[in-house]
């Protein structure tokens, strides 16, 4: 009985680490929930059986996941329960590794099997999965902190996030005997304080940008947009036999665009140098797309503007089969200059799964760049600004400023605005990020937000955001996931390390 009581108490630390991942999810996360969630599951893990411990926890942990998370993810829920009970399965592996070969371990390298070892595996899912929403670590907000991200990108981040919930642990266990971690400690602080003071020095020797430079935004008003998904959504279903049908559908596609043009040039006429539209503000039909790309072209020229068209470009006639649709709608961002001249052409490469996966045609995720004479201009698109090593090519290319047209859901739109600050500090780029159905916000070099607009309380009106964008070198852009790959490397060899050394003491106990 008292051993069925000692357990019950031992895993009472798993209740205060399921209401701090609680929240951490939605919409609207509570950011030091992100430090304290791992801290009480490592306590959990290592006081709990090493195999009761893990299957206790793997359903709870699943099912707050999935209770915090509703709406986030475009997927029925079914689905959306088996993706976050194979996410946990892997989530859980650090701490069990933690609680089983730490001891195994000197001081030192104990409390970085655990960090590691996040990293490692976290670094894998995104780079099969669904980018860096295998990471809550965006809902960081310290600015200071978060320009780390520009050394180590944001897995450096998340090591030390994950390092401090180990470190925690270590000196609790040691809480009795101080001198036995006095080292630690002292390295510990140095660290803590080299880390932050690097942010805060980064910061403040930072100045802003000589060249400013206007730009505006064309979202479609909630009107605007229901009547682009009706159209859409009829054009999925249309009768190609059916020619009247198909013309009136034509009429109001065509006038849909029409009309964002219009709102264009209003803008180009108040001022903008750049006018962005958000992504996919217009679809554009396969027998219109000479005529409607001359009208943007036209446009541009004649108001002496550079319009970033972010349309759904169709490419093929509509084929089905009983698998559904064959893909057939380019997601596109055009860059047209002043001149009336096309600078380049991108197409949205990583795809939202969905309708979105059903209909859209995946571009090869090459990013393009133009020198405008004052701004260096590159652009992505909504969910690609998820993934680190896609978007580093901003960096590479030392780009001014990023155009990033987004469509989001009510549900994802605080979160989803928020993670494009890691790529503005990864890249010392700045991002200007036009939304329908979310948070239109824009990012200088630092991920300081210079502008954030919600869609739901300005209803899709047009902007003007004078924006000051100069790129700035960051290490992360010259490197890459450096960090990851040592994090992998790192954590085999602690792990194996670890390994070895049970089987050693198991044998000593075999002989003896």
């Amino acid at each position: 009985m008292s051993k069925i009581v000692s357990g019950l108490l031992k895993s009472i630390w798993l209740i205060p680490g399921l209401i701090f991942l609680y929240l951490i999810g939605g919409d609207r996360p509570v950011s030091i929930a992100l430090w304290l969630a791992p801290v009480f599951f490592i306590r959990y893990f290592r006081e709990t059986g090493r195999i009761i411990g893990p299957i206790v926890a793997l359903p709870f942990i699943t099912a707050i996941s999935v209770v915090s998370n509703i709406g986030i993810l475009p997927i029925p829920l079914n689905i959306a329960v088996i993706y976050f009970f194979k996410s946990t399965i892997i989530a859980i592996i650090p701490y069990i590794l933690d609680r089983n070969l730490r001891s195994y371990l000197s001081m030192g390298l104990r409390t970085l099997l655990f960090p590691a070892s996040i990293v490692a595996l976290l670094f894998y899912q995104s780079s099969i999965g669904p980018g860096m929403w295998v990471s809550n670590i965006h809902i960081v907000d310290d600015i200071n902190l978060l320009q780390i991200v520009s050394l180590s990108g944001v897995w450096g981040l998340v090591f030390f996030v994950s390092w401090i919930a180990s470190l925690l642990n270590e000196l609790w266990e040691h809480r009795e005997n101080f001198p036995s971690v006095r080292r630690l400690v002292v390295v510990s602080i140095v660290i803590i304080t080299v880390v932050y003071g690097f942010g805060v020095i980064r910061i403040r020797i930072s100045h802003e940008p000589m060249q400013r430079i206007n730009i505006g935004s064309v979202v479609p008003r909630p009107a605007e947009a229901q009547a682009a998904v009706q159209n859409i959504q009829g054009l999925l279903g249309l009768d190609e036999t059916n020619n009247e049908t198909r013309l009136a559908l034509r009429a109001k596609i065509k006038a849909h665009f029409s009309n964002l043009i219009a709102r264009s040039e209003r803008l180009a006429s108040a001022g903008s140098e750049i006018v962005i539209w958000s992504e996919a503000a217009a679809l554009i039909l396969l027998d219109d797309s000479e005529e409607c790309l001359e009208t943007a072209m036209q446009s541009a020229r004649k108001y002496k503007y550079y319009l970033g068209l972010s349309v759904g470009l169709q490419r093929d006639k509509i084929h089905r089969d009983r698998n559904g649709f064959r893909p057939f709608i380019d997601n596109m961002l055009i860059l047209i200059s002043p001149e009336g001249e096309v600078l380049w052409e991108y197409s949205k490469s990583k795809i939202t799964p969905g309708l979105e996966k059903m209909v859209m045609i995946p571009g090869e995720g090459k990013m393009r760049l133009a020198d405008t004479g004052r701004v260096t201009v590159t652009g992505a698109i909504c969910y690609e600004m998820d993934f680190p090593d896609l978007i580093r090519q901003s960096g590479v290319m030392d780009a001014d400023l990023l155009l990033a047209p987004s469509n989001d859901w009510p549900e994802i739109k605080n979160r989803h605005a928020t993670m494009t600050r890691m790529r503005a500090i990864e890249n010392g780029v700045t991002i200007f990020r036009p939304t329908g159905s979310g948070i239109s916000v824009v990012y200088d070099a630092y991920g300081r937000q210079l502008v954030k607009v919600d869609y739901f309380q300005s209803g899709g009106a047009s902007l003007i955001y004078p924006v000051c964008s100069e790129s700035v070198n960051t290490l992360y852009s010259k490197f890459g996931d450096y960090i990851a790959w040592f994090c992998i490397f790192f954590a085999t060899i602690l792990s194996a390390t670890g390994i070895l050394r049970v089987i050693i003491e198991k044998d000593k106990k075999t002989i003896s």
